[in-house]
């Protein structure tokens, strides 16, 4: 799609509402929702998995590093790292 097709087919965006759109302006807005759809399920997903990591960390804090000290520290420390990468994924 050349530059300008692509320039009047926002303008459509901002003109129409999506039923009146023609096929190519109603063919990228849905390709754009499935886009954003997509994204949210998967900020979804990775917060989730945040909350998980968050409270195994919690619960294996709250058990010790004395109870078992090698397995529960080992497992504190690499569920801390996975942690930390997933949030510095967002800067």
């Amino acid at each position: 799609m050349k530059d300008n097709e692509l320039i009047e087919i926002l303008k459509e965006f901002d003109e129409k509402k999506v039923e009146q759109l023609n096929d190519n302006a109603r063919n990228l807005f849905n390709a754009i929702m499935d886009i954003a759809n997509q994204r949210d399920r998967l900020l979804e997903e990775k917060q989730e998995l945040i909350d998980y990591l968050k409270e195994k960390i919690n619960n294996f804090k709250l058990k010790g590093c004395n109870y078992e000290k090698t397995y529960i520290c080992g497992k504190i420390t690499a569920y801390e790292e996975i942690l930390s990468k997933i949030e510095k994924s967002d800067k």
